[in-house]
């Protein structure tokens, strides 16, 4: 994209020229908002959806962040506020709708640390499982435990979060889990 255009172009033409700025040959629909409309600086963004060759399916959407100042003289290109996004491996248009939503719908938390984003559909499951865990009888609740173990990798929780988990429980609790890890370590230690 050259860095400057004729002061009589208007916004649209500056929007068709972002268009034209993509050399991929993959390009499929382009979707364009004004971001900031002037009157001296205007900020769009272009959502390029990238489709598979072969196919013509959607493969993956390319956010591109533009910056125009706009004088007497000429429309001039803000190459230090141009920003793209490729929304690949790993999604980074996805994380950046997601945290945006969160941010805007004030479910942002106000407090600094590591947080987790999960779909709106995902809260919801999560939200009505919460609600049913204290209606279960002892043996579903153990059954949902067991379906839950089965699920984590050595990866997904840390050690500080399993103790903060018990630390929140009662001391019978934590005995009979105690008691259960020891009889199943000492197997594993049978076994090898």
């Amino acid at each position: 994209m050259e860095d400057s255009y004729p002061p009589d172009f208007s916004l649209e033409e500056i929007k068709v020229k972002i268009q034209q700025t993509s050399k991929n040959p993959n390009i499929g629909k382009t979707h364009q908002v004004t971001l900031k409309n002037g009157p001296r600086t205007f900020r769009i963004a272009t959502i390029f959806e990238i489709v598979n060759p072969k196919n013509q399916e959607l493969h993956h959407l390319s956010l591109q962040l533009d910056s125009f100042d706009k004088t007497k003289a000429a429309w001039k290109a803000k190459p230090d506020k141009h920003i793209r996004i490729k929304g690949k491996d790993p999604n980074e248009t996805k994380i950046l709708s997601d945290f945006l939503s969160a941010a805007l719908s004030e479910h942002y938390p106000d407090s600094t640390g590591e947080f987790r984003l999960v779909t709106s559909d995902q809260y919801k499951l999560i939200k009505n499982l919460a609600g049913l865990l204290p209606k279960l009888p002892g043996p579903q609740k153990l059954e949902l435990t067991k379906q839950l173990l089965l699920t984590l990798e050595s990866s997904d929780i840390e050690a500080e979060e399993f103790i903060d988990a018990f630390q929140n429980t009662t001391s019978e609790v934590v005995k009979n889990i105690e008691v259960a890890a020891k009889y199943v370590q000492n197997a594993y230690v049978l076994d090898s």
